[in-house]
């Protein structure tokens, strides 16, 4: 098989994106160099023993351990081309919370996806985006968050950072105006974005927010990329090859990466220059931010070669979805990046490869009710295939309310403010025949006009009653 070698910003790759997630990357690609020669033996290792787990090395001395183990500070980029073995090439493996082998492959994989120099893997999408804000961060600087973002991120933001001197404030990301404005208002070091964002899948035009970056001096722009995956959007091409050096991408690896493998959770962070691979190792290292080796060794096997697959397929199914929702009555707004408003938009950032698998609708508040919407998900619950359930990129659809749901405790003053309202339902569109997802979406919403469905319906939840250990409303 032909080496695949990773080029640092350039914009040359061997394989289409579809054909790395099948076959992923070989142990012999390297990332940020395109002169070393594994095939001419430029990097001797030590035996190690490696496994789904981890990888650690055995040494014959101590005086050779203690050598390994002092590399880890040591190294720097130009020490990749000498002939000893130097982190992380060498040092990387010494111990499983330091990496193995499945950690750099899938870290790679991903970097490829994102034409990115590289990246470093966390142990959730959470810990990536703490990993990304605090990483390089001076003390006492500021950073802008877009809105709505994933609620247990918000609550990070305002709940513990808060406590730790670190200040973050909300910024209309959609309106490059209002945005210009709180940024001279907090000048910023960081600016901190979704796009789609989550639950709503409101949409932010990264060219323009990265002509404000430049022209106020942002030092970063941090892009949570999870609800378009790299397939669909791919942050750094769209601002043409990011020549400011600004964009971090970071991704929930739970989400579309692991394709809803049960109890796999991880993140990802990219970096923004090569040179910043060893800091932010040892920043991940100090900080005990690492993914499992099992996981990842089930990711690689089983999440990545089917990701390009079931998004292009998910896709298409979405835009069937979304165009059927879309004219029903019963429905007042649909949010796809398929459709007005956000098409315009989505056709000049996405790939081509499709919109998404992931949609947001509201329910028509003049005809339906608060409790109407809470009872569309009891429908759906107890009378559809399609589940209630917080995850995406999964092979079956799953859907969610964040008003009753994720961003429950979120002040509804603050939710309402950032688009989420008691009738907004996120639908991620899975692998069924989407036929059966529109037949069963429309009967749900039949049914809520169904007096006499609804009265049988309050009778079994009521039967059905509160799981033991459960609050009771």
């Amino acid at each position: 098989m032909k080496k695949v070698i990773l080029f640092q910003f350039k914009q040359q790759f061997n394989y289409s994106d579809k054909t790395i997630c099948v076959i992923g990357l070989e142990n012999h690609s390297l990332i940020g160099t395109d002169q070393s020669n594994w095939a001419k033996g430029e990097h001797k290792r030590p035996l190690i023993k490696q496994g789904p787990v981890t990888a650690n090395f055995h040494f014959p001395t101590s005086g050779i351990s203690g050598w390994a183990f002092g590399s880890i500070p040591a190294f720097a980029p130009k020490d990749v081309h000498s002939n000893a073995v130097q982190y992380p090439f060498g040092g990387q493996f010494l111990y499983g919370r330091l990496g193995s082998h499945q950690h750099y492959l899938l870290s790679a994989i991903i970097s490829y996806l994102e034409r990115v120099p590289g990246g470093i893997l966390a142990p959730s999408g959470v810990a990536a985006s703490h990993m990304a804000v605090m990483f390089n961060m001076p003390q006492g600087e500021v950073f802008l968050r877009s809105a709505p973002i994933y609620d247990c991120t918000r609550g990070a933001f305002d709940h513990i950072y808060s406590k730790l001197g670190m200040k973050s404030y909300t910024a209309d990301f959609t309106n490059m105006q209002a945005l210009e404005e709180a940024i001279k208002k907090y000048n910023p070091y960081k600016l901190y974005l979704e796009t789609p964002a989550n639950p709503t899948m409101a949409m932010i035009d990264l060219p323009e927010v990265y002509k404000l970056a430049i022209k106020h001096n942002i030092k970063e722009i941090i892009v949570d990329n999870t609800f378009a995956s790299p397939i669909i959007q791919k942050p750094v091409e769209v601002v043409n090859w990011d020549p400011e050096k600004k964009i971090r991408i970071i991704h929930s690896g739970t989400k579309f990466f692991t394709g809803g493998l049960d109890g796999v959770v991880w993140g990802y962070v990219s970096l923004i220059d090569w040179k910043e691979y060893t800091p932010m190792l040892v920043f991940q290292k100090d900080m005990g931010f690492n993914m499992s080796g099992l996981d990842a060794n089930a990711v690689l096997a089983h999440g990545m070669p089917t990701l390009h697959l079931r998004v292009k397929d998910q896709s298409a199914n979405a835009m069937k979805v979304a165009t059927f929702l879309n004219s029903h009555p019963l429905i007042k707004q649909v949010n796809y990046p398929g459709l007005p408003p956000y098409k315009e938009m989505a056709d000049k950032m996405f790939t081509g490869e499709g919109y998404g698998s992931i949609l947001h609708f509201e329910l028509d508040d003049k005809q339906l009710s608060k409790e109407d919407s809470e009872a569309f998900g009891d429908i759906l619950g107890l009378q559809s295939f399609i589940s209630l359930g917080v995850s995406l990129g999964k092979v079956e659809t799953l859907i969610q309310n964040s008003w009753f749901m994720v961003h429950r405790f979120m002040d509804e003053t603050e939710k309402l403010k950032s688009g989420i309202t008691p009738f907004g339902w996120r639908l991620s569109i899975g692998s069924e025949d989407v036929r059966d997802i529109i037949s069963e979406l429309g009967k749900s919403l039949d049914l809520l006009k169904n007096k006499e469905f609804r009265s049988w319906l309050s009778e079994f939840k009521e039967k059905l009653g509160t799981p033991e250990g459960m609050p009771k409303e």
